[in-house]
């Protein structure tokens, strides 16, 4: 039997902070009742669908906000709640607490979070359903117990009699004539370890003084011991003399038994919860593990990727520049297809690592007002000449009402390239390939990339947007990809506040349609620079290199790595420099202040000194300010950052266009 799915309510009212929780919880596997915005709708959704779990903001619009929605949710329909809010002050904690939330979290929060959350708040309401039960049933067991009723007869402050109703055997074992003939009979069947407390109680009710109902064990005739429940009620003259007194004792036998079962059953459920909550932390905290170890390991891949890459990219474009000779076309058809080929497998990483930031959360978008149709223009010249080698006719159809849109240029023109290069990839010759940008009535734009190439199966769909996936997965592929490009796409077009949608027929084309909204305001608003790109520090001027000098300036490059020093350095000397060569950190800062040279490349992980180490130290020397370049292999979130804090003029990630270096540092000498 197929497994119930769990249904949830989302209950927010920002859209697009809506949206973002429904893809994850879809992600997550969970069925979405519906996304409301208001307090009375999440009351009245909650009820018709019958959902297993509430997600509530608790700053809504309407009359009543997500802790009334709450309480009256709590008061209505047993359902788990749990608090979505960006507001963690006490006031709101204390207020939350009153409608016995299943659970809180802080925005923003992580999908492995909401789903912990979820989880417990599920597991923890199962089990209160299930304590409900017991106790529920415990009390029809309790109203099954026989009680009975007796009556001491007070004369001068003492017992002058007592009667027992007859259904004192039930309870005691013992008859009323049995009782009669032993009016100490009831004190001497007292178990022993509570016979003071009731011989205390006796003479207060002798006294007159009212005595509270209490319990404690007695010794039946069998031998059984049982609890009992005593409760008296006195009798006075009309000057107020204690004449006498009734008593009724219940047996609780029954009561205290289930008492103590569900003390041990409350015991045993929070241990069981403390031992899940334990486990779900400790899965959280080996999901986290692992996510570091995910990072280190990317972090480590790339530099040992990028760092033969450099070398291979940069000697194949000083060959291309012909700094070494004249080459003939074979050779340059052969340098050509090496260097497509590197960058080809820079970009595979690149996407690896983009894709690796998005599910860490640590990528994020430079949001600005961007001109939709020039973007466009750029993303079509990108596949002008790949779709020109197999002679596909491309079209733009534009017709969007407004001519920009906020959002992350350089992340939009990379979905737009990249849908684009698949129709190109997946249509025949002589196809064509189209995109398409229309503004509705929705306050979104829609960009519609289509082709007319093989098309997609129904069932291959479902599969197109996750990593690593190539729906012609023979080992003859004719289409070559790693499969990531388009879970970028979707991860990226979700980042804006938007969605992707696909329409194909197998044989006749498909339809990607990319629909952002017009308003993006809640989307971040900064982004660290791309690390490809490189970084000037204004802080630290060069006195190094005067405009006029006449002799070659001197350049050093630090790097462990021999073949990249050494390619580096003919370049540079063929370019007019001189240059000195360190192969770790200490001995570049050895150089440094015997060379005094206009500008240094340092790597940064080299053996002995560090490149930041050997940074921070020649910042430190007096009268020396060369420009420092981190060229480095290091491409992760916050690599650049370190750099230039240790005081490095720029920042280039390798492998480094040559050209683009050579301008730099000419740049940076000629400031």
């Amino acid at each position: 039997m197929a497994q119930t799915q769990t249904s949830i309510l989302i209950v927010e009212d920002e859209v697009i902070v809506a949206e973002n929780i429904r893809t994850k919880l879809e992600r997550l596997g969970y069925a979405i009742a519906d996304v409301v915005s208001t307090g009375e709708q999440a009351i009245q959704k909650a009820l018709k669908y019958q959902v297993d779990v509430v997600l509530m903001d608790i700053e809504l619009e309407g009359k009543i906000d997500g802790i009334d929605a709450a309480k009256h949710l709590h008061l209505l329909y047993d359902v788990p709640v749990i608090y979505l809010t960006a507001y963690a002050d006490e006031k709101t904690l204390q207020r939350a607490k009153l409608a016995e939330p299943f659970g809180y979290l802080i925005k923003p929060f992580q999908t492995r979070e909401l789903h912990s959350c979820i989880e417990m708040a599920i597991y923890r309401h199962q089990l209160e359903r299930m304590l409900k039960d017991s106790e529920e049933r415990y009390r029809r067991l309790i109203a099954a117990v026989t009680d009975y009723i007796y009556t001491v007869r007070v004369q001068d402050g003492r017992a002058e009699s007592t009667e027992h109703s007859a259904t004192c055997i039930a309870v005691t074992g013992y008859t009323q004539e049995e009782f009669r003939k032993n009016p100490h009979l009831w004190i001497q069947m007292v178990y022993d370890a509570d016979c003071q407390m009731v011989i205390e109680r006796t003479e207060r009710l002798m006294e007159g003084q009212n005595v509270e109902p209490y319990e404690h064990r007695i010794i039946r005739k069998d031998g059984a011991v049982r609890w009992v429940r005593n409760t008296s009620v006195l009798h006075h003259d009309k000057q107020g003399v204690l004449i006498s007194y009734d008593g009724l004792v219940q047996d609780i036998t029954e009561r205290k038994e289930s008492e103590l079962a569900l003390q041990q059953e409350r015991e045993s459920l929070t241990r069981r919860v403390e031992e899940r909550t334990a486990e779900l932390q400790q899965a959280n905290a080996e999901l986290a593990r692992a996510a570091r170890m995910k990072d280190e390991f990317l972090a480590t891949m790339s530099h040992e990727f990028r760092t033969p890459l450099h070398t291979i990219l940069g000697m194949t474009e000083a060959l291309q520049e012909e700094i070494f000779g004249a080459l003939t076309q074979k050779q340059r058809d052969a340098l050509n297809s090496i260097d497509e080929s590197g960058r080809h497998l820079l970009a595979i990483i690149r996407d690896i690592l983009d894709l690796a930031k998005i599910g860490a959360g640590k990528l994020e978008l430079l949001i600005s007002p961007v001109n939709i149709e020039n973007v466009c223009q750029a993303s079509l010249r990108f596949i002008k000449q790949e779709a020109s080698k197999k002679r596909i006719a491309i079209s733009f159809d534009f017709q969007a009402a407004m001519p920009t849109l906020d959002a992350d240029e350089r992340r939009l023109k990379q979905i737009f390239v990249n849908l684009l290069s698949n129709a190109v990839k997946f249509t025949p010759e002589g196809g064509q390939v189209g995109l398409d940008v229309r503004s509705e009535h929705d306050h979104q734009v829609h960009f519609t990339v289509w082709d007319t190439g093989i098309g997609i199966s129904p069932e291959d769909i479902q599969r197109l947007f996750q990593p690593f996936v190539q729906l012609d997965g023979t080992f003859t592929r004719r289409h070559p990809g790693t499969g990531l490009g388009l879970s970028l796409v979707s991860r990226m077009v979700e980042m804006h506040g938007g969605h992707i949608s696909v329409t194909s027929t197998v044989g006749k084309g498909s339809r990607f349609t990319v629909s952002l909204p017009v308003h993006n305001a809640s989307l971040v608003q900064h982004q660290e620079q791309i690390q490809e790109e490189s970084t000037i520090s204004p802080g630290i001027a060069n006195d190094s290199a005067p405009n006029n000098s006449t002799t070659a300036p001197m350049i050093l490059v630090a790097d462990d790595h021999e073949t990249n020093a050494e390619m580096l350095a003919e370049y540079l000397k063929l370019k007019g420099y001189a240059v000195a060569i360190a192969k770790d950190g200490k001995e570049a800062l050895e150089q440094t202040i015997q060379m005094r040279p206009a500008a240094i490349l340092m790597d940064i992980q080299m053996p002995v000194m560090g490149g930041l180490e050997a940074i921070q130290h020649i910042r430190a020397l007096p009268d020396m300010s060369p420009a420092i370049i981190a060229l480095t292999a290091l491409a992760m979130p916050g690599d650049r950052e370190r750099c230039i804090e240790a005081g490095a003029n720029e920042y280039m990630s390798k492998p480094v266009n040559l050209r683009k270096l050579d301008g730099i540092i000419h740049k940076l000498l000629n400031r």
